[in-house]
Parts: structure tokens; sequence; C-alpha cells
């Protein structure tokens, strides 16, 4: 796609919409933004303690809102919330894709209440103004030799995972849209 588009010279997405004009509905060139960055973009060594195990927490805004919208929101909330671990006597830093990396950070959920609590301020609603994409690459957190993943600090079966998983989106229903690289590429 990204040779097509250069060689067209346009954008990837202006490329795809051109192709594939029906896939794209109102809203539907919406940025993602990385809020977290945890597993490998993470600081610290020890998951379940300095750091969680997925990659990223993705910001996915709603498709009713316009990206200047969008952009605005995200920058609330990733704002909000390094303001609140600094109020915590934390020091937040930026990994390189541009997420929060706070070590001591430990699980996913802690990860995500983290974003939720200071958004309510700004007004916005999780589940209704934004929803959260997790990109678990889940390949940073498998022992292969073990057969085993050390998700947050618990080592599990894939089927155990699954249930994390699951449990996660009972933990914060309409939030979690999607879960990319949940599981290792054996």
């Amino acid at each position: 796609v990204y040779a097509k588009a250069a060689e067209a010279g346009v954008e990837p997405r202006d490329f795809l919409q051109d192709k594939f004009p029906d896939a794209a509905g109102e809203g539907a060139t919406l940025p993602l933004m990385v809020v977290w960055s945890g597993g490998l973009h993470a600081p610290g060594d020890e998951f379940g303690k300095e750091k969680f195990s997925a990659q990223e927490q993705l910001i996915a805004p709603a498709r009713d809102k316009a990206v200047e919208e969008a952009k605005a929101m995200y920058l609330a909330i990733h704002q909000t919330t390094v303001d609140a671990l600094r109020a915590r006597g934390l020091e937040p830093t930026e990994s390189k894709e541009g997420g929060i990396a706070q070590k001591g950070i430990g699980s996913i959920a802690e990860a995500i209440q983290e974003v939720i609590a200071p958004t309510e301020q700004h007004e916005y609603v999780a589940g209704r103004d934004f929803r959260l994409r997790l990109d678990a690459a889940a390949n940073s957190f498998y022992d292969s030799e073990r057969g085993l993943y050390n998700f947050d600090g618990k080592w599990l079966t894939t089927e155990q995972l699954v249930a994390a998983y699951v449990e996660l989106d009972k933990q914060f229903p309409g939030l979690i849209e999607s879960v990319e690289d949940p599981f290792a590429e054996k």
C-alpha cells in the first residue's frame, strides 16, 4: 500500500479510500494515538512490578469526532494523565512512540485506570468519546522454553491468557475495542 500510494503521489489512507470508497465511513481517517507504552518500550525490567506486559495502549476516538477534536481530546487525556502521575511524585517519560512510559505501573488494568480517572475533568467519557486498543505484542512476553506468557508478572498458559483478556474486558466494559498480537507467533 505504501509503495503504491507513493507511486500515485498520495497518502496511504487516500490511496485506500480511492480503492475502497465504501470501506471508509464517517471518521474513518481518525488517527489512533499511543497513550501508554509498556512491554519492551517501557523503563524497568520486571513485568508486574516495574512495567506492564502489553507494548502499547492506543486511544481510538469515537467515529463522530472531527480530526481536530480527536487530537484535542488525545492531548488533554495525555497531559492530564502525565499531570496526575507527577502530582503523585512520579516521573513519567515519553517513549519513542509518543506514549507515556512510567516505571512502576505494573499492570495493564492499572494503566487503563490511570487514563480513565483524569478524563472526567474534561468531561470525556471512556467508552463513549474514545475506546482503547491494546497492542499486546505477545512475542515480547512469551517464554518459548517454558511455553508460558509473563503477563503482568504472572506466568500464564495460552488459555489463562485468554481468560486474562476476557477479565480486562469485563473490568472495563465497552472500553477495550481490540487486542493486536494477543498471542505469540510460534
